[in-house]
């Protein structure tokens, strides 16, 4: 199974980290067709990313609002738990009372590395927002990259560049 799936045991539904060897789980007999439990023998876990979490500080809940409803515009309200399922969805919990982790399934995943495959975001979804849109962009790269209000300090060139780019498309200078 992999890291996104949800198993039916004895004690509720578990994702592989909660799945224990000898936990009794909902299983289908395809002999006889019906369901029966049956203890875990093995957990495996396949190898590749299949969820994308996004994680925000409650030190900052400006941010944290900001990224609910950005992932509420897109993809609707937060599920419970998500599974596999070819619908974008996403889900909110937090982790030891410190930070918001926004976990979104595969088909949300993709959107997102679609529009900004390796976290670098394309030209052509930079050309297709308007004026207004680029502005928002700016602005919370800005955020996002906690350098201060005039600077933006990236590693990555190709993340510069497509924040450049974005600037010159408002027409503002970008120096190089």
């Amino acid at each position: 199974m992999d890291e996104e799936t949800e198993v039916l045991t004895a004690n509720g539904w578990k994702t592989v980290h909660d799945l224990r060897v000898g936990d009794e789980v909902l299983t289908l007999n395809h002999e006889t067709g019906m369901s029966e439990w049956l203890p875990v023998l093995e957990v495996c876990v396949f190898p590749g990313k299949r969820q994308t979490r996004i994680s925000q500080s409650l030190k900052n809940p400006a941010n944290v609002v900001r990224i609910d409803a950005s992932l509420r515009s897109v993809y609707g309200p937060p599920v419970d738990r998500h599974g596999i399922t070819p619908e974008p969805r996403w889900r909110r919990d937090v982790d030891e009372g410190r930070n918001v982790r926004f976990t979104l399934n595969t088909a949300a995943r993709k959107v997102l590395t679609d529009v900004a495959p390796g976290r670098v975001v394309q030209p052509w979804f930079l050309r297709s927002l308007t004026q207004a849109q680029l502005g928002l962009f700016i602005r919370i790269s800005m955020v996002a990259d906690n350098s201060g209000p005039t600077r933006l300090h990236q590693k990555d060139r190709r993340q510069a560049e497509a924040f450049q780019f974005a600037a010159i498309l408002t027409g503002h200078a970008a120096p190089g």
